[in-house]
């Protein structure tokens, strides 16, 4: 398991390749998943957060696991660009699923790929940006 982080972190018995986060080359890395995964914990501070690790596995083809908090749940759109997993036993069936289905994984992170670039985008957030601007005057 590929984990990129700000400090160090392992997973007991799991064999684990640990990266040092950095800005300048977090596309790069997270472009070398097969399988995203964004696990949180249900807190006033997790449901707060806006998904932006979802967007940036989406961004890079990737498909993802993720916690069901806050933003993750609208952001993921369950079963086409990832899956959303309610506790442990879920993630761990869902990230088997995705691990024997590599046909599933490419197919998602395309889907996610596409959404980001309609949605998510610079020129998208753009346009939208510029249409409610056009609104208000």
């Amino acid at each position: 398991m590929r984990i990129i982080s700000d400090r160090l972190y392992l997973v007991g018995g799991v064999n684990c390749e640990f990266h040092q986060w950095k800005l300048e080359k977090q596309e790069e890395e997270i472009a070398q998943f097969d399988i995203g995964i964004m696990p949180l914990f249900d807190t006033p501070w997790s449901r707060g957060k806006c998904s932006y690790k979802l967007l940036q596995y989406m961004a890079a083809g990737v498909p993802f696991i993720a916690s069901a908090v806050g933003m993750n749940i609208d952001i993921a759109k369950d079963n086409a660009v990832g899956y959303i997993a309610k506790n442990s036993e879920e993630l761990e069936d869902k990230l088997i699923h995705l691990l024997i289905n590599e046909e599933k994984r490419i197919s998602m992170g395309k889907i996610g790929a596409n959404i980001v670039s309609k949605k998510y985008s610079i020129s998208a957030v753009c346009r939208t940006l510029a249409k409610a601007m056009y609104e208000i005057v």
